[in-house]
């Protein structure tokens, strides 16, 4: 009696089970169908509905550009960017390189006016108040110096370095040459000048005097020297004279 009950039991759930399994299966191929038909109606690119399966979508291929196509200033601009703004830009910079290169002429076209009404306004130094230098040389000091440094000629070669250390100090003002003026007379007179011609001008003194009363032969390097000591005095008192 109780096994017949069980039996019956068991064959009530496995009833119920197919029952819900077949309800089941129902419900998802419906569901299904409405998917299939909503897919159909809006028509996806990724969707072929006539197989119902999915379609493969290849990436578009990069476009080359044609070469009868023709160039224009639009293929480097930024996007949303007028040629306006380019324009403007490069005439910006074209009207800041002129206004510079009008301000560097017109300092070098001040600094040559400069020189050159000092040259015209300062009295020429007469050589012949130093009597140190040889006269072979009174009209040309300068070519008189290259030709001693031409030759080896160390002795005139400084000999004409101190002296065109006198002048260009008289020029400026610093200094008067006369004859029979000392050279400690001169370097007090030049005590205004700035430290690099007063410097140079020590030098000179030292070099002359051991040369020209001392009777040592200098050489090559100690005229090198001294020649570079006369370039510095020279620009020393040229910038004095901007200021």
């Amino acid at each position: 009696m109780i096994a017949r009950g069980l039996t019956a039991g068991l064959l009530l759930m496995m009833a119920v089970g197919l029952a819900g399994a077949e309800s089941g299966e129902a419900g998802a191929a419906s569901e299904a169908d409405d998917i299939r038909a909503t897919l159909s109606a809006a028509k996806p690119p990724w969707y072929d509905h006539s197989t119902d399966s999915w379609r493969r979508i290849e990436p578009p291929e990069p476009k080359e550009p044609s070469a009868d196509r023709e160039w224009t200033g639009s293929d480097i601009r930024a996007p949303g960017t007028p040629i306006f703004a380019y324009l403007m830009c490069v005439v910006a910079i074209a009207a800041l390189i002129w206004l510079i290169s009008m301000m560097v002429r017109g300092r070098r076209a001040l600094y040559q006016e400069q020189h050159h009404s000092e040259r015209v306004s300062l009295p020429r130094v007469d050589i012949s108040a130093l009597g140190f230098a040889p006269a072979s040389g009174h009209d040309d000091p300068e070519a008189a110096l290259a030709s001693a440094l031409r030759t080896g000629d160390w002795r005139s070669a400084v000999i004409w370095i101190y002296a065109l250390m006198l002048m260009r100090l008289d020029r400026s003002g610093l200094i008067h040459v006369e004859p029979g003026k000392t050279n400690r007379a001169y370097r007090r007179e030049a005590a205004s000048a700035p430290p690099t011609a007063l410097a140079a001008l020590d030098a000179g003194i030292d070099a002359f005097e051991r040369t020209y009363f001392g009777h040592l032969a200098l050489g090559s390097e100690d005229v090198a020297r001294l020649v570079r000591h006369r370039s510095a005095l020279d620009a020393a008192l040229a910038a004095k004279a901007e200021r």
